[in-house]
């Protein structure tokens, strides 16, 4: 943690003290107030924690320095409550000391403590803004547990791969590849449900007692299991017999395992703020990374040769107070920056962590630091694992490796001191004199440049007196040129005025007399006044007529109300006497102002009654001849004593009811009875029918008073509109009259004033008289008033005119003066100007000459001499001192014991300032106590490492510096990409639940988000690339193009300095990239592999071997010619998007195939990352004629990106143009491989298989495979 967050400052703390606590206190054999009295201050570490639903903060106070023999590695911990600015302390407790490990989220502060159990005393301010800086730690933690929750998933893949037990088992026999890099067990004893868990298992063989590799693959069919050994093992494998190697094996994923809890644990101290940045998880996970600004840095000393992109690169990573990162294209000399920056911390006194995912990458790294004396490298790790170049960094090598090469320095200086004396002493017989004449002649040229020198000053100073006076001469040429422009401009004026005063005088006869336009004027003016009066007695006139016309129409309007009144009053008394429908539609015809909808409603109501009265009208007398024909058969059925028996009361229509009274009647008409019954039966009909024409007859009754009772309404509503009309109407009537009185005042005053003026005997004028007679009058007014100003002005014109010429002849005479004066002073310039002109004439020889030249020539001379001459009488002096320390030095090393060399061992170790591991060795336990801490740590091949793996150094960094490419590949888990072990496992584990979050992952790396968002100034990349030949550059070009400096090619000739020197059929010398053309057809289709997911081609593996045997033949040609070194190896990759063609590859390079001038090395493009050969032979798999063109894992850009920056010298691809090209559905996949089918075809270096097997013939036919 950085210093800024443990600064202690002290404040004073009250604390009340709760019972619970005190209490505590006691049991731990102290007082009430514990052991805050006890002292006058503490040194604590203060947290601050939040909990969403309380409203006080929780503080815990560790006491980190506490010490008490009875108490021994424990602490206090006093936990408190701050609310109101009040701290409680609720809760004690004594913890292991190991808790109190500083944080980000803690700070350390002085405390003198006011314990107190009754009162509640506020913090003092101080201590408490300083509290509410204090950043809330479970937030904190709680932020970063969400934003590291998508890492998870690379664990996640790892761990459901290895919760797997160690299983023992036997095997039969045993084969080792013959560059010792692969085991192949046969007949290897397991069960069904064992085999599937075998893949990436740590295979340990019982008779070596040793860890040999892990399982690649795994063949239950064929009881087989293939081993890819550790590079450290090949040795041992090498050393050791067949029949050595035993038959028992034990695979376990221990090893694997405590890696994964060594990534978790980076995890969780991330989450508790023990990032030796505060800001890391800020800088990892927002948008924009808080990075600080780069210092101001003293300009450099590079001990490397780099060019300007890696020394913007390493200028940048020096001046960057927490974040840099470096892109570093393939071939851009990475790892010479990462030497570079070493070294500059180096010599600023800081320590470096240089750590990558491979061992390999951090050797490499530090391989480039040998060389250099301020360098103290240390090489941590498994040393079994570490490379050769890094194993003389090692803790139990690196006393006696600094103890050789001291004595060979040593040794060689002792050896090389006679012959250097005798040098030094010829050298100083020769320069001492040489220094002599060099010194005399540098006396004579600087007098020489002495001469020069004040020669150019006298010139210098001539020089400024003429410039001076030709400025004079220029100054006075510019004031004659004026005097001559000024007499000649007053003359003209002179004439002009003459010529003004002419014309003024002829104008002046045209006037009138003044006295006459006044006159005029004056008349005018008079006659304008009488107009205006008969204009107002005109107006007066027309006002009056207007008035009467008023008072008419109003007197119209009153007798039109008056008799409306009249109308109105008789219509009120109509509607009193309304009594039918017909009168009302009669009076609202005559009145339609009444007929509102209100009323129209009503009426319509009105209408609807009288229209059910009408209906019911003839039930009203069917009722009544009901009424007397029921009292007539009740007579005679009481005659006859039956009972009437009671009925339902239907309902009938009026017909039916006269239809039913007739038959009583026509009993009557004919005097023939019914029977008893009948008749009761009748009555009993009639009895019914009655009660309902009742009802009928009641409903009649009550419309006729509801039809009376609207009728009423209506009538007074229509009484009330008009009523209402009627007052308003004689409203309108005094108004009207008020009106009338007021314009028949009006009118008579008119009248009064009409007599004032005599309007009668002004009749006649008034006739005459309008606007237009006034407006003539005032134009001629205004034109007499324009005269009369045009005249006084000229008259004052004139008089101008006149002293104005008189003036202008007064300046002529002047200006004419002024200038003979000015003629006569300048004719004495001339003579000076001449004089000055002639003595720098005769300065010029000596100023011309250039003795400087000659004096740097010879100071240059003299610097050089006596610089050689101070080094060697300096080195003579204190070649005696040399030659003691030198011996005694000698003899020390020589005779250096054991303990010598560990002394010196670990003085290497306790300064090293160089300190080199993996990733993930950063965690070991060992490691974490020794080095908890770096100034600076640099991590290599950033693109290579998983989120989890990064974390673990870059926790341990005040600054971090990333070196890598996302435009590579992602990280590898095994043997396999990451696409390919999440297909895997979604496929065998349908409840995984990291799959979201790794893809996410895939789309944009931890590397690219922070190279996209971070600011120019904390980023770099090295655009100049020196591993391959240009032709091969431009393959990749485009996945740079974008990037704010484009990919360049750094070598200065890349046709001499990357010649592959190869020839074959189908290959010339020139020839650098080179595409083997597979038709899309039948016979040359990709194929699924056996029980697996990874395709392989092929016809691919028969055009690759006869490549591989045309390349053999090429470079042993070579060899018989002189042009490759004999006991040299031409190295190939041979290398494939996909596993299962690797290994088709691999066991065709093992077993058929025996080319002894190729290093060749196998692999799919992702474990190709970070490697290079001199000759890269892709095989792309992909080709298929049905589908949707899907090439799958070859459609990432990255991919092939890194497939084609393998090689150095020659690229050599294999595959279907047009499945890559044409039939490939993604527009950007044609794309980025069409750029390269473009450069091969203006190369013209596209070949058919035919071309390369040559004549029609398998492989077969032209080598006989040879088998191991």
């Amino acid at each position: 943690m950085r210093d800024t967050m443990t600064t202690e400052r002290l404040f004073t703390c009250p604390v009340r003290l709760t019972k619970a606590v005190q209490e505590a206190f006691k049991r731990f054999g102290w007082t009430e107030t514990g052991f805050l009295t006890q002292q006058p201050t503490f040194t604590v570490q203060i947290e601050k924690n939040k909990e969403p639903e309380q409203t006080a903060t929780k503080v815990l106070l560790y006491f980190t320095h506490f010490s008490q023999p009875d108490k021994a590695g424990k602490m206090p911990v006093l936990t408190l409550l701050e609310e109101d600015h009040v701290l409680t302390a609720v809760h004690f407790m004594m913890v292991p000391k190991k808790i109190g490990q500083p944080t980000n989220w803690r700070r350390n502060v002085q405390l003198a403590f006011a314990p107190d159990a009754r009162v509640k005393n506020p913090m003092p301010p101080a201590l408490r803004e300083w509290l509410q800086d204090l950043p809330f730690a479970n937030e904190r933690t709680d932020y970063v547990r969400k934003r590291i929750a998508g890492w998870e998933g690379y664990l996640a893949i790892q761990e459901q791969q290895l919760d797997i037990p160690d299983i023992k088992f036997r095997y039969q026999d045993v084969a080792v590849q013959k560059d010792f890099r692969k085991l192949t067990l046969y007949q290897v004893e397991l069960k069904p449900e064992e085999w599937k868990k075998m893949r990436q298992m740590d295979i340990k063989l019982l008779s070596l007692g040793r860890e040999v590799g892990k399982v690649s693959k795994a063949s239950p069919r064929d009881r087989v299991l293939e081993i890819e050994v550790l590079p450290y093992m090949e040795d041992v494998i090498r050393r050791t017999p067949l029949d050595r190697l035993g038959n028992e094996a034990v695979v376990s994923n221990f090893a694997s395992l405590s890696q994964i809890r060594r990534l978790r644990s980076g995890f969780q101290q991330l989450e508790r703020g023990q990032a030796e940045n505060p800001l890391l998880e800020q800088i990892l996970f927002e948008e924009t990374p808080p990075v600080a600004p780069l210092r101001t840095i003293p300009k450099l000393t590079f001990s490397h040769p780099l060019n300007p992109f890696q020394r913007r690169a390493v200028e940048g990573a020096i001046a960057a107070e927490d974040l840099y990162v470096i892109q570093g294209p393939p071939g851009t000399g990475k790892t010479t920056v990462i030497s570079e920056i070493c070294l500059q911390n180096a010599k600023a006194g800081l320590r470096t962590l240089v750590a990558s995912q491979s061992n390999l990458a951090v050797d490499n790294a530090l391989s480039r630091l040998l060389a250099n004396k301020d360098i103290r490298i240390l090489r941590v790790g498994r040393t079994e694992s570490i490379e050769e170049e890094g194993q003389r960094f090692i803790e139990e090598n690196i006393g006696q490796y600094w103890r050789d090469v001291t004595l060979k320095t040593v040794t060689d200086a002792v050896s090389e001191r006679a012959p250097r004396l005798e040098h030094i002493t010829s050298e100083l017989a020769r320069l001492r004199p040489l220094f002599q004449q060099t010194e005399d002649r540098l006396e004579e040229c600087q007098q020489a440049v002495q001469k020069k020198e004040r020669a150019v000053a006298e010139q210098k100073v001539l020089h400024t007196e003429l410039a001076e006076l030709l400025t004079n001469m220029e100054q006075i040429e510019e004031q004659r040129t004026r005097f001559q422009e000024q007499v000649n401009i007053t003359s003209q004026r002179v004439v002009e005025a003459q010529e003004a005063k002419t014309q003024l005088e002829a104008k002046q006869k045209s006037y009138p007399e003044l006295h006459v336009i006044q006159s005029n004027i004056t008349e005018k003016t008079e006659r304008i006044q009488t107009v205006d009066q008969l204009l107002e007695i005109k107006a007066l006139l027309q006002e009056r007529e207007n008035t009467k016309q008023q008072l008419e129409e109003i007197e119209q309007e009153l007798a039109g109300l008056e008799s409306k009144l009249q109308v109105m009053d008789s219509e009120i008394e109509a509607i009193r006497q309304l009594r039918s429908v017909a009168a009302i539609h009669e009076m609202l015809e005559r009145e339609p102002t009444f007929a509102t909808a209100r009323v129209l409603f009503k009426v319509k109501g009105i209408e609807g009654i009288r229209g059910l009265v009408k209906t019911y009208h003839p039930a009203k007398e069917l009722y009544a001849r009901y009424d007397k024909a029921l009292e007539y058969f009740i007579g005679l059925l009481e005659e006859k004593k039956r009972p009437v028996r009671p009925v339902a009361e239907p309902t009938y229509t009026h017909p039916e009811l006269e239809r039913y009274l007739e038959q009583g009647r026509h009993w009557i008409r004919i005097k023939q009875l019914p029977s008893n019954r009948e008749l009761a039966e009748y009555v009993q009909g009639l009895y019914s029918r009655m009660r309902y024409l009742a009802a009928i007859d009641a409903y009649y009754e009550e419309l006729v008073v509801r039809g009376e009772s609207e009728l009423e309404l209506l009538r007074n509503e229509l009484q009330e509109q008009a009523l209402l009309q009627n007052q308003q109407e004689r409203k309108q009537v005094r108004v009207l009259e008020e009106r009338k009185e007021h314009l028949s005042e009006l009118l008579a005053e008119q009248a009064s004033r009409w007599n004032e003026v005599d309007g009668e005997a002004l009749q006649s004028q008034l006739e005459k008289v309008d606007a237009t007679t006034k407006f003539t009058l005032e134009r001629e007014l205004v034109t007499l008033e324009r005269l009369r100003v045009e005249i006084e002005s000229f008259e004052s014109t004139y008089q101008t005119a006149c002293d104005s010429l008189s003036e202008t002849e007064k300046e002529m005479d002047a200006a004419q003066q002024q200038l003979a004066t000015f003629l006569t002073e300048s004719a004495s310039y001339d003579e000076e100007r001449t004089r000055l002109e002639q003595e720098i004439r005769l300065l010029e020889p000596l100023v011309t000459e250039r003795p400087e030249e000659q004096l740097e020539a010879v100071q240059k001379e003299w610097l050089s001499l006596k610089f050689e001459l101070d080094k060697y009488e300096k080195e003579d002096k204190e070649a005696p001192v040399h030659q003691e320390l030198q011996t005694q030095w000698q003899q020390l090393l020589e005779q250096a014991t054991a303990e010598d060399v560990d002394e010196i061992r670990k003085l290497n170790v306790k300064y090293a300032n160089v300190i080199g591991t993996t990733c993930v060795a950063s965690a070991r336990k060992d490691f974490v106590e020794n080095y908890p801490s770096f100034d600076v740590v640099i991590i290599d091949e950033v693109s290579k490492a998983t989120p989890p793996e990064l974390l673990l150094p870059m926790l341990k960094g005040k600054k971090v510096i990333l070196v890598g490419d996302h435009h590579q590949l992602p990280p590898l888990l095994g043997d396999d990409t990451l696409e390919e072990t999440l297909a895997q496992l979604v496929e065998e584990q349908t409840e995984f639940t990291g799959k979201q979050e790794l893809e996410k992952l895939l789309k944009e790396s931890l590397f690219e988000r922070l190279y996209k968002h971070l600011p120019a100034t904390h980023k770099t990349m090295l655009a100049i690339q020196y591993r391959m030949h240009e032709t091969i550059m431009e393959t990749i070009a485009p996945f740079y193009q974008y990037e704010q400096d484009a990919l360049s090619c750094g070598l200065e000739d890349s046709d001499s300095q990357r010649a592959h020197g190869l020839e074959t059929s189908w290959l010339r010398k020139q020839d650098h990239v080179v595409w083997v053309d597979l038709p899309n057809q039948q016979g040359f289709l990709e194929e699924r592999a056996k029980g697996g997911s990874s395709l392989w081609n092929p016809a691919e593996l028969e055009v690759t071997k006869k490549a591989l045997i045309d390349l053999n033949a090429a470079v042993e040609r070579s060899k018989e010619q002189g042009t490759f070194p004999q006991d040299a190896q031409k190295t190939v990759g041979v290398i494939s998007f996909y596993g299962e063609q690797v290994k088709q590859l691999d066991r065709l390079i093992q077993q058929e195939l025996r080319l002894p001038h190729l290093h060749m090395r196998t692999g799919t493009v992702d474990r190709f990352q970070g490697m290079e050969m001199e000759v890269i032979v892709l095989s792309m798999v992909r080709n298929q004629t049905e589908g949707r063109g899907d090439i799958g894992f070859a459609n990432d850009y990255r991919r092939l990106n890194v497939a084609l920056s393998r090689a150095k010298e020659l690229l050599v691809l294999i595959g279907s143009q047009e499945m890559f090209t044409k039939r490939v559905k993604r527009e950007a996949t044609r794309t980025m491989y069409g750029h390269v089918v473009q450069l091969v075809d203006k190369l013209e270096t596209r070949r058919t298989p035919e071309e390369v097997i040559g004549d029609g013939r398998t492989t077969s036919e032209i080598e006989e495979p040879i088998t191991s």
